[in-house]
Parts: structure tokens; C-alpha cells; sequence
């Protein structure tokens, strides 16, 4: 989305949309960042990253988070402490956030015409 919204590529709804959110505000020096978190999947594992925890929890057949887990970035960039005994909340909070945050994030750009 970065590379197509500074390329001047107009917005137009397409069979497979184009995951993410553009980062040009950031490339152009606008803003500081553009969303307050990023998600990423590894098979049924999501994980959601803000500047202060990640969270990562194993999608069910239903689409709900189980197996949660949740490290504060202060830690390190390779963290092990799972701090989800204490805050369990807070990581499903942020799953849900980020669950969120991908329904907002496709980004529909075709430029065939």
C-alpha cells in the first residue's frame, strides 16, 4: 500500500484486496507512525505488537483467541517472561484490538482498467 499510494495509483475495489496500511504519512515525514499496533500470523497464530507488549494467542475453530501469551517489549527484543498469568486481560484485550484493526487494514488498489 506504501509504494502504490506514493506512486500515485488510484484506490479501486479488486477480486483479492491488498492487505496493510499505507505507511507514506511516515515516508513523508507527517506523522510519526500510522496505526497503533501491528499484527502478524504465523498459521493460527496471531500476535499484536504495540510499543509497550506483544501479544500472541492461537486461533480456535471459531476464530478465538486460546493459548495466550503476553511479553512487555521493555523487556528486550527477544523477551521470555510470559506475563499472561497476571494480565490475561490485557492480552485478549490487545488480540481483540488488533482483530480490530485487520478488518480496517485491506486496502483495495487495482490499476487495470
Amino acid at each position: 500500500p506504501t509504494l502504490a499510494e506514493l506512486a500515485g495509483l488510484p484506490e479501486r475495489r479488486m477480486r483479492w484486496p491488498m492487505d496493510g496500511i499505507s505507511q507514506a504519512p511516515v515516508v513523508r515525514g507527517e506523522s510519526q507512525s500510522v496505526r497503533e499496533q501491528a499484527v502478524s500470523h504465523w498459521g493460527k497464530v496471531r500476535s499484536v505488537r504495540t510499543s509497550e507488549h506483544r501479544a500472541i494467542g492461537t486461533l480456535d475453530g471459531a476464530g478465538a483467541s486460546s493459548k495466550l501469551e503476553l511479553y512487555a517489549e521493555a523487556d528486550g527484543q527477544d523477551p521470555i517472561r510470559n506475563l499472561v498469568g497476571s494480565q490475561a486481560e490485557l492480552a485478549a484485550e490487545l488480540l481483540r484490538l488488533g482483530s480490530e484493526a485487520e478488518k480496517q487494514e485491506h486496502v483495495l488498489i487495482d490499476d487495470r482498467d
